[in-house]
């Protein structure tokens, strides 16, 4: 009688032992997880800095067409035609165009 609970105590804390063998190696995992999150976060920032500034300059050159008198689905379609720009269109464009990149034209 005395081995049966000898075994049963052996295998109960080599199950404790087990269990937090496997919670040592979860909580490492994790540790690596939030490690690996922050990178990614990172990334993310700095892809949606860039997108941001070439979507920027991607809007100054569309107004930068506008402000010649043509527009970019008109280029891309392989029409180089210009049309006048009136004064107050001109001054509304160039105002556009210092708002998204800060400079004046």
């Amino acid at each position: 009688m005395n081995w049966i609970i000898l075994v049963i105590t052996l295998v109960l804390v080599g199950y404790i032992f087990w269990q937090r063998w496997i919670l040592k190696q979860q909580s490492y995992d994790l540790a690596n997880l939030e490690k690996a999150c922050a990178g990614y976060k990172s990334q993310i920032q700095n892809m949606a800095i860039q997108h941001q500034s070439t979507f920027n300059a991607l809007q100054a050159q569309k107004l930068i067409l506008e402000l010649v008198g043509s527009d970019l689905n008109k280029v891309i379609k392989g029409d180089y035609s210009v049309q006048p720009v009136s004064e107050k269109e001109m001054k509304d464009i160039k105002r556009k165009v210092m708002e998204i990149t800060g400079k004046e034209i």
